[in-house]
């Protein structure tokens, strides 16, 4: 049918918005794809609105967008992204877990849930889920590079952290 038809071609035209990176365009073809398919429509606007770094809107949507049939694993995953932008970290843990049950391994997903729980100061938790992340293999340079750097630091925190406390470090003069 001719609705089916348009919906598809919507959608074909997020995915090609979304792999340019061209996320005003995403905003606005997710908007018209949302009046067929509502969940998969502001699940790509979320996603866009979350790239272009405008978060209370993002989130606001993407809250809108997985109660609804058709949601991604990725509205979950920058809805945890927009809640560790204002620091709601047991919030994002739980939203990323989400987008985890729905597509096990998701790197944008492990990635949140990491900062949370750096957040939530579960360093261990949060290296865990960085090394997972950088273990898919999908991340860019600058994301491969941000990625090792915060395991670096959370490896030397933890390090730190076992280390027993000093005794006696100060010695009596006799």
């Amino acid at each position: 049918c001719w609705s089916c038809a348009r919906s598809a071609s919507r959608m074909a035209a997020c995915n090609e918005a979304a792999a340019l990176g061209a996320w005003g365009d995403l905003v606005e073809i997710g908007g018209l794809l949302a009046e067929k398919e509502p969940g998969l429509g502001k699940s790509f606007q979320g996603d866009a609105l979350a790239k272009l770094l405008r978060f209370p809107e993002a989130e606001a949507l993407l809250e809108e967008a997985v109660k609804l049939p058709g949601h991604t694993a990725m509205a979950w995953s920058n809805l945890a992204c927009c809640r560790v932008e204002r620091k709601a970290y047991t919030e994002a843990v739980a939203a990323a877990d989400q987008a985890l049950a729905l597509e096990p391994g998701l790197l944008e997903a492990l990635y949140n849930r990491g900062r949370a729980r750096f957040g939530l100061q579960q360093y261990a938790e949060g290296r865990a889920d960085l090394a997972a992340a950088l273990a898919t293999g999908k991340a860019d340079a600058a994301l491969t590079e941000n990625l090792k750097t915060n395991i670096a630091l959370a490896d030397r925190y933890l390090a730190h952290q076992a280390r027993p406390a000093a005794k006696g470090r100060t010695k009596q003069k006799t």
